[in-house]
């Protein structure tokens, strides 16, 4: 594939994952945490900084099996805030 086809199959791409219904938006209230898989995930913040601080942290599983536990753990959060 030549960089012309390349480019034009990353502007597919971006257009279709930047489609609504593939969007999350969150409203941040104190204590908030907010856990996503960075591998398989798209993810950005709006460019309005005035709301704030915030911290970011980072957490690498190397191992396949930490990694389906964190997936367990992720979906027993989720199911029980109502997400």
């Amino acid at each position: 594939m030549d960089s012309a086809d390349g480019n034009r199959l990353l502007d597919e791409l971006n257009a279709w994952i930047r489609q609504p219904q593939f969007r999350y938006r969150h409203t941040w209230q104190m204590h908030d945490l907010v856990v996503f898989d960075n591998l398989v995930m798209q993810h950005a913040r709006d460019e309005d900084v005035s709301r704030g601080t915030r911290t970011l942290r980072r957490v690498i599983f190397t191992q396949p099996e930490w990694h389906d536990h964190a997936q367990d753990w992720f979906r027993e959060v989720v199911g029980a805030r109502g997400f």
